[in-house]
């Protein structure tokens, strides 16, 4: 499987490619198997957040039955907007789970990848805000979970400390 990292700002610039002239986004769409939007913004709604950014790429990735994850930011990235690593996992959770519900009914929409591991450990964890209990090793529980959007984090963040673990850190 072929992935490729884009930038969302791809679907603004108009290139020729084997003939055909469209967005740059839908050249790299059709070439790969699935692309991963850098939709770097702290917030899921408006003419600059995160579901703005990605409609184009999602719409067009459902048209021709790929898939596209949805990249965001959680290292200090120099504006305020782009990352949300100053407002937190609790945030960003919100903020995601926004997007996946606007983003569900489309079959192309395949979940977040999260920029990077070291600004993710560092942020304000979700328990912090909301009494979700993070499950540690009961995997059982926590597949039942995952159709949940609300614990998704939660579990992904007690998956991230049982790594720790196991790697000594």
């Amino acid at each position: 499987m072929l992935v490729a990292d884009i930038p969302f700002w791809f679907d603004t610039l108009t290139h020729t490619y084997k003939s055909q002239t469209k967005p740059l986004n839908q050249h790299v769409q059709d070439i790969v198997d699935q692309v991963v939007i850098m939709d770097y913004r702290d917030f899921a709604v408006g003419n600059d957040g995160i579901i703005y950014h990605a409609e184009d790429e999602v719409a067009y990735a459902n048209a021709i039955g790929k898939s596209i994850i949805i990249g965001v930011e959680t290292n200090a990235a120099g504006l305020d907007k782009v990352s949300f690593i100053e407002e937190g996992e609790a945030i960003m959770e919100t903020e995601l789970v926004i997007v996946e519900q606007h983003f569900s009914v489309n079959q192309a929409f395949d979940g977040f990848a999260i920029h990077d591991y070291l600004g993710y450990k560092t942020m304000a964890p979700l328990e912090k805000y909301f009494s979700l209990k993070c499950l540690g090793n009961n995997l059982l529980k926590m597949r039942n979970l995952l159709s949940e959007p609300r614990s998704r984090f939660c579990i992904a963040r007690a998956l991230v400390r049982e790594v720790e673990v196991i790697m000594g850190q």
